[in-house]
Order: C-alpha cells, then structure tokens, then sequence
C-alpha cells in the first residue's frame, strides 16, 4: 500500500510543476546521455549552466568502447560546449547548435599480441574540436528528454579523421 503512494508522490515532484521556467540565466542541470559513434558505443555524464535564455555551458565526460578492425579502443574524454538555442517552435522543445573542444585518453589494445616491430598495447592522448546539434524535449520543469548529434574532428592519432556522435539521455535540472 505505501509504494504506490511513495511512487505517486515521487511522480508529482519530478513530473509536475509549472512550464514557464525553460532556459533562464543561472539554471544549473545534469546530464546522462549514452550512444553509439562512428566506432562504436558511448555514455556520459554531464553538467549544464544556462547563461541566458539562449547561451548554455555544457561539461560533460564521456567513455567510449570502440573495435576498428582487430583493435579495441577504450577512450576517456572530457568535452567542453557552448550551446545557442536557434530555434523554440513551442514551449517545451528547444534546437540549439553547439560547438567545442575535446582532450581524450586512449587505451587501445589488439587481439595480434606484441612482436618486435609492434606493441599491441598504447595508451595515447588526443585531442580534437567538434560542432553538432542538440534538442531538448521538456517533460517538465526538471526532467529533459535530450536527443544530440556531432561531429568531432581528430588532430592527434587520427590525422584528418572525423568521427561522428548520436545519442540521447536524460537531463535533470537541478536549479
């Protein structure tokens, strides 16, 4: 008998409240966002900072298990944005483009074993800027359903190589 109330209750406080309040100047969130990449698969965590009602920071870091041919590559990352909301059609979906920066730590490992001329083990660091578009879809005040694509391009390691990012998650703004 009490957990229905209890999850009633937890309903009414995370799902209810008024719709007025979007991105207005000082709104702080947190993000959980998984996905796949043009390699393989992704999740992150986050933290936003609305700075107006059109500019928001974005802080997220995100790992990254990908398999390109015989190689494994896990990757950490950490990838400042910042984010210009373009387009509001209604009160509770916002389009916005970001752009940024990214600093990774690669470990790749490979299935070959070590040689004399090869070592199947290298930790690496990279690092890369990227540009992308991002919806927001307001359930409530709080809870955000976030839906992003981008395109990161690689200065280190991957010379010239682009590599793309679609996800969704969670955004939970925490005020």
């Amino acid at each position: 008998m009490k957990k229905p109330i209890i999850l009633l209750a937890l309903f009414l406080c995370v799902f209810t409240g008024a719709f007025a309040q979007r991105h207005l100047k000082g709104i702080k969130s947190l993000d959980i966002l998984g996905g796949k990449t043009g390699k393989g698969y992704y999740g992150e965590v986050g933290y936003n900072r609305y700075l107006t009602n059109k500019f928001y920071i974005n802080l997220p870091v995100r790992a990254e298990l990908a398999k390109i041919n015989d190689v494994k590559l896990y990757s950490f990352s950490f990838n400042p944005s910042i984010n210009y909301t373009v387009l509001k059609p209604t009160e509770w979906l916002f389009l916005s483009v970001k752009a940024g920066g990214s600093a990774y730590l690669d470990q790749r490992s490979s299935a070959l074993g070590d040689s004399l001329f090869y070592k199947s083990s290298a930790t690496t660091f990279n690092f890369g800027v990227f540009g992308g578009a991002e919806a927001e879809i307001y359930i409530s005040d709080k809870v955000v359903w976030v839906i992003n694509f981008r395109q990161n391009y690689n200065f280190v390691n991957y010379p010239g190589n682009w590599v793309w990012y679609a996800g969704t998650g969670l955004r939970l703004n925490i005020f």
